[in-house]
């Protein structure tokens, strides 16, 4: 409960120790402007850096903010809108409960079971039962629901050509999650850190391999997978029971511990009176004074992964309103938005002269080897003198659908200002 995981293709921490023998070069403030989930900002900070965190997402920005630097407050927080959740849900736990003919009585669903259109209830009692989906009216469905992943006539490029918000969940899970907005509705920023993964264990984008059957029915624990970076609506997934969630998520935050680090302003980092400072916006135009700063970053992939389109489905649903803004200027090829890899290289190549501009002396890049890193190194040696460049195999933490590599390369080059 205490880390919510982000969407990437590498593990950081395997980058700790070529990371470390240049730390020592590095000026005492670091800025990573492309922050992602904050990977590279914790390896500074144990480092003893004082660091600045940037990154376009406001998703990425608030998963990054409570990953790293949660205080006792937040932590409270979300404790106190859990039971708030938790507390609404009860009125709804009816559609989590169904008759058993074997026992004789009403118990409890610990999960149910979708599998091509075929529902199984697995009930608490221990035993099986056929079961049927929640059929709403069009009065009942929220307005989010028929919000379109979509840029105008045509679709997110990791979506199915007019898929809804509301199609990534079941009538059941529209109710709940309903709820469960409503809950929320007047809680801090922390709430809305605490229910992103629950959002998605919500969804019908929950898989469930056919090769997990025996770890499920034996009662041992294990988490499904979102098996693609996209909007895949698998037919077969799992329908959790979101009280059992709750209560999981609760029990979870007895062990969360605060942070030690301090947040301030970029200025009181810059000052040394503060551990990190937290911004969100465009790297073309970042808050800093000129020298300021080194740089520790691994910039976008070109065509990777679609951050904006995947975390857009929390946005809408947490109330942050200007993630359009995030789509239109997210730094990722993407052909049905018209952003091309000229596109891309251009605008990295602001982005460049800006990082030049707020660079003191030294910059380090890490760069998932692909058939545009030719490319992307030649924009920044625009700026920047290569001084070394190392490659590094990184073993994948997870698989995908299609995607059956066990690493990936990575080319780590340091460089510095000098012309």
């Amino acid at each position: 409960m205490c880390y919510v995981s982000y969407w990437g293709v590498k593990y950081t921490e395997s980058f700790r120790d070529i990371i470390k023998d240049y730390s020592n070069v590095l000026y005492k403030v670091v800025l990573d402007p492309y922050g992602g989930s904050g990977g590279l900002i914790r390896i500074m900070l144990g480092f003893r850096k004082h660091v600045i965190y940037n990154d376009l997402n406001p998703i990425a920005y608030l998963i990054a903010r409570y990953n790293i630097a949660r205080n006792e407050e937040d932590i409270y927080e979300m404790r106190r809108c859990l039971i708030k959740v938790r507390s609404r849900l009860n009125e709804i736990a009816d559609l989590y409960r169904e008759y058993c003919p074997k026992c004789g009585t009403i118990s409890d669903v610990a999960f149910r079971i979708h599998d091509d259109g075929a529902i199984v209830s697995y009930l608490k009692c221990g035993h099986t039962v056929d079961s049927s989906d929640v059929k709403l009216s069009k009065s009942l469905m929220p307005k989010w629901t028929q919000v379109e992943l979509s840029y105008g006539d045509k679709s997110f490029l990791k979506a199915k050509r007019s898929l809804k918000l509301g199609d990534l969940f079941t009538g059941r899970g529209i109710l709940v999650l309903s709820t469960l907005l409503e809950a929320i509705s007047e809680c801090p920023d922390a709430a809305k850190y605490v229910v992103i993964s629950i959002i998605y264990l919500l969804s019908r984008m929950a898989f469930l391999p056919r090769t997990k059957d025996s770890v499920i029915i034996g009662g041992k624990k294990w988490r499904p997978s979102w098996a693609l970076p996209a909007y895949w609506l698998p037919r077969r997934f799992i329908e959790y029971n979101p009280l059992d969630i709750i209560d999981t998520k609760l029990a979870m935050l007895n062990h969360c511990k605060a942070s030690r680090y301090k947040i301030g302003s970029v200025d009181e980092v810059l000052r040394g009176n503060a551990h990190i400072a937290f911004i969100n916006t465009d790297a073309d135009n970042l808050p800093l004074p000129d020298e300021s700063v080194d740089i520790v970053t691994d910039p976008p992939y070109p065509t990777d992964i679609q951050y904006g389109e995947l975390y857009f489905m929390f946005a809408i649903l947490l109330g942050i309103s200007n993630y359009n803004e995030t789509l239109m200027n997210e730094l990722v090829v993407n052909r049905n938005r018209g952003f091309t890899i000229t596109d891309y290289l251009n605008k990295l190549s602001n982005h460049m002269a800006e990082l030049y501009r707020v660079t003191r002396k030294n910059a380090l890049f890490i760069l998932k080897d692909s058939r545009y890193t030719k490319d992307i190194t030649s924009v920044i040696g625009k700026y920047f003198s290569i001084r070394e460049e190392r490659d590094v195999n990184v073993g994948k933490r997870r698989s995908r659908i299609g995607d059956y590599r066990s690493q990936y390369r990575y080319v780590v080059m340091f460089c510095d200002k000098s012309r």
